[in-house]
């Protein structure tokens, strides 16, 4: 599920759908996940894309 692209999505609200589609055809073509590419680039940094990407929060789970 980690290199799934469209984990993307999620970033849209933060990054823009653009930036966030790059994202995820970039994930596609080189088989890595989202938040190392989005690392990569520094758009977002390893405590920003924790939080986006906890997974109780993905399925609106959160505490």
């Amino acid at each position: 599920m980690d290199k799934n692209p469209s984990l993307a999505t999620y970033l849209s609200p933060y990054i823009g759908y653009l930036e966030a589609s790059k994202i995820a055809k970039q994930a596609l073509k080189e088989g890595r996940s989202v938040k190392e590419i989005a690392l990569e680039k520094g758009l977002l940094t390893s405590e920003e894309l924790e939080k986006i990407f906890n997974p109780k929060r993905l399925i609106n789970q959160e505490e």
